[in-house]
């Protein structure tokens, strides 16, 4: 299984991107998905999100939206995202998520991460939808969607 996540820098986007669907698509055959426990938090001008994975868990993130903090607060895990980047993460740990960031995670040991977004307004009473896409396909709809560069 880990083949589908071991992808070259330089290869296609897309096909890297295929990688994704593809692992996705097998840990459901396998029955291996599973909804990891999350709590929201909200500040004036902030929304946050926590969520714990076991050791052992693969998981493949939804694509973000918006460029945010994810902050890695305890565990360690192997993380591979859409352009073939592999990296090992180790608690604690801060780093910037970029719009159109999808990545595998397999937790080493158990992980805790919380991201940290922008958000004027109330709870969103779906933040998945809010932050994330569920596919590369979705997420270039709404970038065609943005107002341009500069224009009000």
């Amino acid at each position: 299984m880990l083949d589908l996540i071991q992808v070259k820098q330089g290869d296609v986007a897309v096909d890297n991107r295929q990688n994704f669907v593809k692992l996705a698509q097998a840990l459901t055959d396998l029955g291996t998905t599973f909804e990891p426990p999350v709590w929201h938090y909200q500040a004036k001008g902030l929304f946050g999100r926590r969520a714990i994975a076991p050791a052992g868990s693969c998981i493949v993130t939804l694509v973000h939206k918006q460029e945010h903090f994810t902050v890695a607060l305890r565990g360690r895990c192997l993380v591979v995202d859409q352009d073939g980047n592999k990296t090992e993460v180790e608690a604690p740990q801060v780093f910037v998520t970029k719009p159109g960031t999808q990545r595998a995670l397999i937790a080493l040991t158990e992980v805790e991460w919380f991201c940290a977004y922008a958000h004027e307004g109330d709870m969103p009473e779906d933040p998945e939808e809010t932050f994330c896409c569920k596919t590369f396909e979705e997420y270039d709809e709404f970038t065609k969607a943005l107002p341009a560069p500069g224009a009000e």
